[in-house]
C-alpha cells in the first residue's frame, strides 16, 4: 500500500492504488468553538469494486443504536422476572442500571463535545456492559431465573456488543 499526500485547499488528499479501486481519502480539520478539531473522511472506488462488493455484501444493515436498544429491553424483561425478595430486588436493581445505562451512553457519545469526549463515552458503555454481564453470570448462577434461556441469549449479546471495539 502507497500513500500519495497532497495539500489542496485546506484538504489533506491520500490516493490508495490498488488492482479494484482507487481510494481517495479526503481529511478536513474544521474547528469546534476554535478548539476541537472534527475529522471529515470521504471516500470513493470505482465502479467495478463497487458492483463487485454489492455482489458479495448480503449482509444486514448494521446499526448500534439499535442494538443497544434492544438489549436494554431484554434487560428489563429479565429484571421483570426476577423474584420479589430482598436478592431479586438488590440484583434486580444494579442489573436494571448497568443493562439500560450503555444505550444511553451511545446516545451521549452521539452528541460528543471531542473526539475524547467520544471515546470516554464509549469506554463508559463498555465498563457498563461488563458490570451488566456479571449480573447476568449471577442470576445464572444462583439460580434466580428458571428457565435459564433468556439469560443465555443476553450473556451472548452481552458479550457480542462488548467485542465491538
Amino acid at each position: 500500500m502507497v500513500l500519495f499526500p497532497k495539500l489542496k485547499n485546506n484538504y489533506l488528499v491520500f490516493n490508495h492504488i490498488n488492482d479494484l479501486s482507487s481510494l481517495i481519502i479526503i481529511c478536513r480539520f474544521n474547528h469546534f468553538n476554535n478548539e476541537y478539531p472534527t475529522l471529515n473522511i470521504q471516500y470513493s472506488i470505482s465502479p467495478q469494486a463497487r458492483k463487485k462488493l454489492m455482489k458479495t455484501e448480503n449482509t444486514k444493515k448494521y446499526d448500534l443504536e439499535e442494538r443497544l436498544i434492544e438489549f436494554a429491553l431484554m434487560i428489563i424483561q429479565i429484571v421483570e422476572m426476577l423474584p420479589e425478595n430482598k436478592v431479586g430486588n438488590h440484583i434486580g436493581g444494579q442489573l436494571l442500571r448497568s443493562g439500560t445505562s450503555p444505550a444511553f451512553n451511545y446516545g451521549e457519545a452521539q452528541s460528543a463535545e471531542s473526539i475524547s469526549d467520544f471515546i470516554h463515552k464509549m469506554k463508559v458503555c463498555l465498563k457498563e456492559l461488563r458490570e451488566t454481564k456479571i449480573s447476568l453470570k449471577i442470576i445464572k448462577g444462583k439460580p434466580l431465573l428458571n428457565p435459564n434461556e433468556i439469560i443465555d441469549k443476553a450473556l451472548k449479546e452481552c458479550d457480542e456488543l462488548g467485542e465491538m471495539k
